[in-house]
């Protein structure tokens, strides 16, 4: 934490910490949601104001490091081919909400290059701590939520959120920052994060998130660390034993504790049956038989929107990240957005570390949309910077 310190005199230090905190700030403010889905929640607004008071303080100009010029400029272009497919679209369907799935993207966008330069000003290891100094406090927030608020048809939790698989990938994505960075906060602020991270995860009762976390927790036991000493593997074998006990326990146990509470005995039943449930198809109840109707657009879509125009799930979105990418902007967005998500993750020696950290994500992707949450791209963005430090030319680009 010594390198937190400010001299009162440095108004650089004072700047920095200033720069830091929007993402605290932003992080905090995250769990509160006052309007529907789809409209700028108060952390949103927080975030635009912020880039607006930066870039007058800049003159209109925020200077990034040259190193991160490609992934912005596929960024810009993916956006780019997003408009030109909606607008077409758009002109076929007159459905005007196609063209307001574009804005969330472009809002990602800034938010993306928003921490690259905060990141750029303060250095990545403040950047870090602003991030997971955000987790924290954001995760009492959420803990809050849950206490205070009424539930979504009487047992699944929503805290602040809209709906309960937002407070699911809410917790998820929470968890998936900490494995990232497990040695930026101490560790009783880190299990606070964790204990309340899961217990959000189980009262949300999302099957996707829940899912993912069991997936980010088996794969970060097995690869989620270089060293492999004694203390290490002991850990891990803790670990897995800990959670296929705990696995074990919750879905075939007599446990009073479980049959007895409403919360767990309901996960119980979704769990067990995730595989007949009117969802659990992948190609009717997810969505994924949509890219049979694509035709000769497989290459550029058939944009997002309009979803009466579908035999499968009409008047519904694909409830899968890749497939709905897939379907919405053809192999070519699908391919731009791959690597928009895994280039972060590739770093020599770091790989294999990070998409177990990312794992748990991943499986959610599968069956749900997540892309749009401006959460996911902060992170990519900060881990995109982390992945870049052994690149220290000092060439800026102005955006």
């Amino acid at each position: 934490m010594s390198d937190m310190q400010i001299n009162p005199r440095s108004n650089a230090g004072i700047r920095e910490l200033g720069e830091g905190l929007i993402i605290t700030i932003y992080m905090t403010l995250k769990p509160f949601y006052l309007f529907s889905s789809g409209l700028p929640q108060i952390s949103d607004m927080f975030l635009i104001l912020s880039t607006v008071v930066l870039l007058l303080k800049e003159r209109g100009r925020l200077r990034i490091p040259n190193r991160y010029s490609l992934w912005l400029m596929i960024f810009i272009a993916t956006l780019v081919f997003q408009f030109f497919v909606q607008a077409v679209w758009w002109t076929k369907t007159q459905d005007n909400r196609m063209m307001l799935y574009v804005a969330y993207y472009v809002f990602n966008f800034i938010a993306s290059i928003l921490c690259i330069y905060i990141g750029s000003r303060i250095g990545t290891e403040k950047l870090k701590l602003s991030l997971c100094k955000g987790c924290f406090f954001s995760i009492i927030v959420a803990a809050i939520g849950i206490i205070t608020q009424s539930r979504y048809h009487g047992i699944r939790s929503v805290g602040f959120f809209n709906n309960p698989n937002q407070l699911g990938y809410y917790a998820l994505l929470v968890m998936t920052i900490i494995a990232f960075f497990p040695k930026t906060l101490p560790k009783w602020q880190n299990a606070i994060i964790l204990a309340v991270a899961i217990w959000a995860n189980i009262v949300s009762l999302s099957k996707a998130s829940i899912v993912g976390l069991a997936g980010l927790a088996i794969c970060y036991a097995i690869w989620g660390s270089k060293n492999k000493t004694l203390r290490r593997i002991i850990l891990q074998v803790t670990i897995l034993a800990v959670v296929f006990g705990a696995a074990y326990w919750l879905l075939f146990s007599n446990s009073r504790i479980v049959t007895n509470n409403d919360t767990l005995s309901f996960l119980r039943r979704r769990i067990l049956r995730i595989t007949v449930e009117n969802d659990s198809s992948l190609g009717e109840g997810r969505g994924y038989d949509r890219v049979w109707e694509l035709g000769y657009h497989f290459l550029w879509g058939k944009g997002e929107g309009a979803y009466d125009r579908f035999k499968v799930m009409p008047g519904y979105e694909v409830h899968s990240t890749f497939v709905n990418t897939l379907v919405s902007y053809g192999l070519v967005g699908f391919i731009a957005y791959i690597y928009l998500m895994f280039k972060p993750m590739l770093r020599r020696g770091e790989t294999v570390r990070n998409l177990a950290c990312f794992s748990g994500v991943l499986l959610y992707f599968f069956t749900h949309n997540g892309l749009r949450n401006t959460l996911f791209w902060i992170l990519t963005a900060v881990v995109l910077q982390v992945s870049m430090m052994g690149d220290t030319t000092d060439e800026q680009r102005v955006l």
